[in-house]
């Protein structure tokens, strides 16, 4: 009998009654296998990004001066934040911990709130007499840190998760060359088979601190290469047609961000963002007589938004209005820095190091509860 074991709670999600199934094929996108042919540099088409002519996007500066004064964060703010391995509801102040001993916090990608707001992911490894990992478990918790799915793997080689929508989890393996879908609805589990072109398998430090980024559908990907020059940069792949929609070849330098609606991808090359799109078409943010140094971008809930990071300043696009805000708000010095986080009503940006940022009220706050951990969940508040 297999020691995978699920054990699903009340939620208006997770469908009582289903049965649990488990299959190592492929996973198929109607009557497609994501199979890709093996990887080949012949057939890998390159574009470079930097020859994309630059948009009509108007730049401006708009200072916020934050001071040295901590503010408590219930006086600017609402909802729930996970301060590891709590979460904190911000109004009422009550406090829940994450029922895991060891869950790995990390800011790319040992924890994830679903697209909703409502749920938190994250992954615990489990020791054997050794100290060696053994086992692991996906759990699923709500604001209060309600458990709404604890599933047990019999394996160690699980690493970064990510949310596709609000009832499917997909997690890498450490070898990148299969990822994990799992499905909290109807308790399934598929292995997605990762044969993509010049597809980078070196561990870290040898190589990026991601491998492979699928779109909600999962029918186009952004991965890290790495060719047979031994040179580093991001596909972005049709993996239905089978066709490279986007490359960079200057290297690797932060996670590329999905839109919520998982038709457009945030990406970074040779400092510029670009939005690609799934006919290949890359649009650059930065305008030519801006430095360019972009990292870390971070998509507003409604999709209105990108917060990022530039030559050491918080730039904030705006899609509806085609413009680009600078708010002088400096990095923490780390490299690449953590993507800002957004509150689930779009409103408001907090990033690593405490400050918060209200966008309708044109303030930012030094935050009281940051001074001595990191910020790096919000969710919605639950009665």
């Amino acid at each position: 009998m297999s020691r995978a074991k699920i054990f699903m709670l009340s939620i208006v999600l997770l469908l009582s009654g289903c049965t649990n199934s488990s299959t190592t094929t492929p996973l198929s996108v109607g009557n497609t296998p994501i199979i890709n042919e093996p990887p080949t540099s012949s057939t890998t088409q390159v574009f470079n990004p930097t020859s994309t002519t630059s948009p009509k996007i108007s730049i401006s500066q708009r200072c916020l001066s934050v001071g040295q004064k901590e503010i408590p964060l219930h006086d600017v703010a609402s909802g729930v934040v996970l301060i590891f391995p709590n979460l904190l509801d911000i109004q009422s102040g009550s406090v829940n911990e994450l029922p895991a001993e060891r869950a790995t916090p990390g800011l790319y990608g040992g924890t994830q709130v679903s697209p909703d707001r409502n749920m938190l992911a994250y992954l615990e490894d489990i020791q054997n007499s050794q100290k060696n990992i053994s086992d692991q478990i996906l759990w699923v918790v709500d604001a209060h840190a309600k458990v709404l799915a604890r599933i047990s793997f019999d394996r160690n080689d699980l690493g970064i998760l990510n949310w596709l929508d609000n009832q499917r989890l997909i997690i890498s393996t450490k070898a990148y060359d299969t990822l994990l879908l799992v499905n909290l609805v109807n308790n399934e589990q598929q292995t997605v088979t990762n044969e993509l072109p010049l597809l980078d398998k070196f561990p870290f430090p040898g190589g990026p601190w991601w491998r492979v980024e699928y779109n909600p559908d999962l029918q186009w990907v952004a991965y890290a290469y790495r060719d047979d020059d031994a040179s580093l940069g991001i596909i972005v792949r049709d993996v239905v047609s089978k066709k490279v929609l986007w490359q960079s070849s200057d290297g690797v330098d932060s996670i590329p961000a999905w839109s919520p609606d998982g038709k457009e991808v945030a990406l970074i090359g040779d400092g510029q963002l670009f939005l690609v799109n799934h006919s290949g078409g890359a649009r650059p943010i930065l305008p030519d007589d801006v430095r360019q140094q972009a990292f870390s971008p971070s998509w507003s809930p409604d999709g209105q938004r990108i917060a990022f990071w530039n030559a050491g300043d918080l730039l904030v696009y705006n899609r509806q209005a085609n413009r680009v805000v600078d708010l002088c708000i400096p990095t923490d010095g780390s490299l690449p820095p953590p993507p800002p986080l957004w509150s689930p009503d779009s409103q408001q940006i907090m990033v690593s190091y405490g400050v918060l940022i209200d966008i309708p009220q044109n303030k930012a706050y030094r935050i009281q509860e940051a001074s001595i951990t990191i910020i790096n969940g919000w969710m919605n508040s639950l009665p």
